[in-house]
C-alpha cells in the first residue's frame, strides 16, 4: 500500500503478527463480519496436484487437525516423491492455508529488499 504518495515501510511487513491488509480489501470483501462465520469447517475441496507437503504448518489448523485428510498417488511413484510442484503448493496455499506464516521479502532472490522490510 502507498499511503500518501510515500513509498517505504508502507510497502514492507514490518510486524509478522500483524501484516499489512489493504483496509479496501475487508471493506468490500466485508471479511469483519463474514470472519465468526466462515470457518471453512465441514467444507470438503478436490483438488489434483503434485508436490504439496501435507505436513507444513499452513496446512494444520489451530486444534491441531489436518486440513489435508486423504492423499492418493495416480503416478506410481508414491506419495513422498519429490516433485516440482511450487505451483500446487501454492494452489493448495490459497485454498487451505491457515495464515499460520507471514513471509519476508528478505527471503526473495531480489538482490536488497527495500528499505522498512523486516529480517528472517
Amino acid at each position: 500500500m502507498i499511503a500518501s504518495g510515500r513509498v517505504g515501510r508502507t510497502l514492507c511487513l514490518t510486524d509478522p503478527d500483524h501484516p499489512l491488509v489493504e483496509p479496501e480489501a475487508l471493506h468490500v470483501t466485508k471479511a469483519d463480519a463474514a470472519q465468526p462465520l466462515a470457518t471453512g469447517k465441514g467444507v470438503k475441496v478436490a483438488f489434483w496436484t503434485d508436490g504439496i507437503d501435507v505436513n507444513n504448518p499452513e496446512f494444520v489448523r489451530p486444534d491441531g487437525g489436518r486440513v489435508v485428510t486423504a492423499v492418493r498417488d495416480f503416478t506410481g511413484d508414491g506419495t513422498r516423491e519429490a516433485t516440482g510442484g511450487g505451483e500446487g503448493f501454492g494452489d493448495a496455499g490459497a485454498i487451505a492455508a491457515q495464515g499460520t506464516r507471514a513471509g519476508s521479502s528478505t527471503a526473495s532472490p531480489v538482490p536488497s529488499p527495500p528499505p522498512g522490510a523486516w529480517p528472517g
